[in-house]
């Protein structure tokens, strides 16, 4: 061991002075301080863009159920196809992960029963990883409001039949982050013929206190 230290001496090798040590460390803690709040927003925006997809899903199966039986439905959690019980008003808020409903799995679906026919249907959908969503309806199944928000994220969209053109977005960055049953944001009741989204419908975010066009 000696002679490998005295050889290592001769030849000039040495080590990492205390200076250079604390240059790296540095360095590194720029970097890492960069990085790590990059990493963090890609990971809220990522979340963000399954929640609209999602809503964006839903949103097809509402428009295919009222195809089907000329009215609007709610979103049902825990019901198969054979057996979707219809529905208006505030449908159920769904969780991910959940597969959607089958003629025999009670999974996810939009239902609704007509008014005046009394036909039900219901429409098959599923829901991403750690997203909420909810369909509800007015009282006659004539308009619905969809909501849509990741547990995880910073930003809840929703869209209202009666300006269906157009998506809504409120965002805080404050949300705790662990909402596992509900939502965030403040979501308004459906009211036929008015669009319940827009102007000045309070939101819960933070700057955007108000719902405001994606």
């Amino acid at each position: 061991m000696l002679g490998f230290l005295n050889k290592m001496k001769k030849t000039g090798h040495k080590g990492f002075t205390l200076v250079e040590l604390m240059i790296v460390v540095a360095i590194i803690g720029i970097l890492a301080a960069i990085a790590i709040p990059q990493f963090a927003a890609y990971q809220t925006r990522a979340r963000n863009t399954t929640t609209v997809a999602d809503m964006h899903n839903w949103m097809s199966a509402t428009e295919s159920l009222m195809s089907d039986i000329s009215c609007y439905g709610v979103s049902v959690a825990a019901a198969t196809l054979v057996a979707a019980p219809g529905g208006a008003g505030a449908g159920a808020i769904i969780v991910g992960s959940l597969s959607p409903a089958t003629a025999t799995f009670a999974g996810a679906m939009v239902t609704g029963k007509h008014p005046v026919s009394a036909a039900i249907s219901g429409f098959p959908v599923g829901v991403g990883n750690d997203n909420h969503i909810q369909v509800s309806t007015d009282a006659l199944n004539e308009s619905y409001l969809i909501a849509s928000e990741h547990s995880r994220g910073n930003t809840a969209y929703a869209v209202d039949s009666d300006a269906s053109n157009t998506s809504y977005f409120v965002k805080n960055d404050n949300w705790s982050k662990a909402n596992a049953a509900g939502f965030e944001s403040t979501v308004p009741v459906p009211v036929q013929n008015a669009n319940d989204l827009f102007p000045a419908i309070a939101g819960g975010g933070l700057p955007t206190a108000t719902w405001a066009p994606k």
